[in-house]
Order: C-alpha cells, then structure tokens, then sequence
C-alpha cells in the first residue's frame, strides 16, 4: 500500500524544545506562534499618492486604514506573546536527536508524557539547515514505545516557516540522490 503524503519528508537531525499546553493556553501559544512572523505593514516607504483621484484615493484611504488596523493587533499580538512568554517559556532544548521532518509534522524521540490528542508548543532548530527558530503548535499524532517515538502534526505553523522547511526537505533530498548517483557511478 502507498501512504499518500502531503510534503516531504526526511531524517534530519534537530534540537526541540517542548511544552505541553491545556486548552486554557491554547489561544496565547497560537497568538505566540503567529507573533513571530506578523509583518510590520507600518514600516513600508511612504506611497506616491499623486495619481490617485476619485475611487482610486477611497481605495488608497481604506488600505491606510487597514494598514492603521493591522499594526494596532500586531502591536496588541507583540504584548500577549510578551505576556505569555514571561508566564510559559519553554524548557531548554533537548541534545541534538535524529528527526524524522515534514512541512506537516515531525517525530523524535522526546522526552515528553504523551497523550495522543494533547496540544504542544514547540521551538525547532534544525541545526544543518541553516534555519531560524521555528515556533509551532503540534497535536500529538501518535506515540510508539519501543523505540519511544512521539509523532507532532503541526496545528499553527507560519506558511513561511512551513515552506523553509519544506524546501530544505527537497534540497537534502536532492542532495541524496545526486550523492547516491555519483556512488553508483564509481
């Protein structure tokens, strides 16, 4: 039978910092996850206004607005994620561990009380990929004992995190095989 999968995955090797959450801290570790990468539409260059008139200037007032809005809940997200992270920081990283890794999820052997369903807040660094910190909130999918494996599915993932790693899924990917052609060729 062939599993169907959504992205790729690899065997990296990666350090995770894991928090178990209840549902009271669910909210807070979403607006944290979301935090890190909300774009500051504040700090774009002025607009040339002077072709604008009529109907193109309401547009333009209204995209000021929304802009107005936007950076008020980035700033208000910024507070809460400060707030939450002097109230719920993460446990330091655990040593450096064989990951299995995907855009939708990753596995290792953690040290972590596993509950199929349970929420967890985690910070990956992927230490070979060259990559920043990447905050997600994960369920855990499944758990194996022997040899203890905890699956997490990505709940809240910035789309730009999720496509880091998927590109560097396709990159070390690639990588291999180039590796295992030039083996067979010698």
């Amino acid at each position: 039978m062939i599993e169907r999968r959504d992205y790729y995955r690899i065997d990296t090797v990666g350090r995770v910092a894991l928090r178990p959450i209840d549902a009271d801290q669910e909210n807070e570790a979403r607006l944290r996850v979301r935090a890190r990468s909300v774009p500051n539409v504040m700090g774009v260059a002025g607009v040339d206004e002077s072709w604008s008139y009529g109907e193109d200037r309401a547009q333009l007032e209204l995209l000021h607005r929304i802009a107005i809005s936007l950076h008020r809940i980035e700033h208000r997200i910024e507070e809460l994620s400060q707030q939450g992270a002097a109230n719920a920081s993460l446990p330091a990283y655990s040593t450096i561990l064989p990951l299995s890794l995907s855009g939708s999820g990753i596995s290792g052997a953690f040290d972590l009380p596993a509950e199929t369903g349970s929420l967890v807040e985690a910070s990956v660094d992927l230490v070979d990929a060259g990559l920043p910190l990447i905050p997600v909130l994960a369920s855990i999918a499944r758990t194996v004992e022997d040899p203890k494996t905890i699956g997490l599915h990505f709940e809240e993932i910035m789309p730009t995190d999720r496509e880091r790693i998927v590109q560097f899924a396709i990159r070390m990917q690639s990588l291999a095989l180039r590796q295992r052609e030039k083996e067979e060729a010698e």
